[in-house]
């Protein structure tokens, strides 16, 4: 495995609502502050270093929300099963029932992250 980068990055984190049903995997994410991976793709978490920020991304809607590695250690599950990081959300959370947040705009993902991105 190669070394994790050392520049900040922004990390496209698809949502892949296959795991725990429809919206229950953005859902999870959101309210426990973290970055998840499952199964075979556990190790790209490995890759994210604080600071990195993390664009959550649910197919068909677009980024829903946008959070903040916070320190870049990784924690797994006693079980083997998910490997995760700690995010800041750094964009509105969802309320008590949960609904898919819309897709940000390129000038909201911008003010969020106080960030500017080539958006081709």
């Amino acid at each position: 495995m190669s070394p994790k980068p050392v520049d900040f990055k922004g990390v496209l984190f698809d949502t892949d609502a296959t795991h725990f049903g429809p919206r229950r995997k953005l859902e999870y994410m959101l309210e426990n502050n973290r970055a998840s991976a499952w199964g075979k793709v556990q190790y790209f978490v490995e890759q994210l270093n604080a600071d990195d920020l993390v664009f959550f991304y649910e197919k068909g809607v677009g980024v829903v929300a946008v959070g903040r590695i916070v320190d870049g250690k990784v924690y797994h599950r006693p079980d083997g099963r998910e490997s995760w990081v700690d995010v800041e959300i750094l964009s509105p959370k969802p309320g008590t029932y949960f609904v898919v947040p819309p897709g940000l705009s390129p000038s909201e993902i911008q003010d969020i992250t106080g960030k500017t991105f080539y958006w081709p």
